[in-house]
């Protein structure tokens, strides 16, 4: 027992030195979640990309990264964002559908940190409409809640895309039209 100690701690010892990036290189035994496989390396690298998303910081960043043992599971980011419950409930008769709120099926977790995340980001919006469009625009017409849970749904997608392309997200560009304007 006190061996297995004096080796954790010695461990330990050797990751504050390192840093969290080497860290996350040196260990790397395997994680088992849903039958497929993960290393711990390939989480580090999912949290660290979705860490650059704004409204996700560190907790919700390690969380997804902990939670999704495998992003290629889901077919879109509109299906990764129905799994946290973040997509509206839909009630259809005759034809035509009605869209309800949220579904919370999903992580009650996970789709807290996100709302909460993108809650944070309303004051940006509100002040900076111009680098935010559709989020100060949704913001006119809806209530601070509800625009929080739309941008929750959209970081979602976004998170899933970051995850499956292991990319580091990227601000989208206004197009060349819009910018000649």
């Amino acid at each position: 027992m006190t061996e297995n100690k004096g080796k954790w701690a010695s461990r330990h010892r050797k990751i504050e030195k390192l840093g969290y990036q080497a860290a996350a290189k040196m260990i790397s035994f395997p994680r088992r979640w849903h039958g497929g496989m993960i290393s711990a390396n390939q989480e580090a690298i999912w949290g660290m990309s979705v860490k650059t998303i704004p409204g996700i910081g560190a907790i919700t960043a390690s969380a997804l990264a902990a939670t999704v043992a495998d992003p290629h599971q889901f077919t879109s980011g509109r299906q990764f964002a129905t799994w946290l419950g973040l997509t509206p409930r839909v009630n259809s008769s005759g034809g035509k559908a009605r869209l309800g709120g949220i579904s919370k099926m999903g992580d009650q977790y996970l789709r807290r940190l996100l709302v909460n995340g993108m809650t944070s980001q309303l004051p940006w919006a509100r002040l900076h409409p111009d680098v935010h469009p559709w989020a100060a625009g949704l913001l006119h017409r809806k209530p601070a809640k509800l625009v929080a849970v739309a941008m929750a749904n959209r970081a979602a997608r976004i998170a899933w895309v970051v995850m499956t392309r292991d990319e580091i997200y990227g601000a989208p560009q206004p197009s060349t039209r819009e910018a000649a304007a």
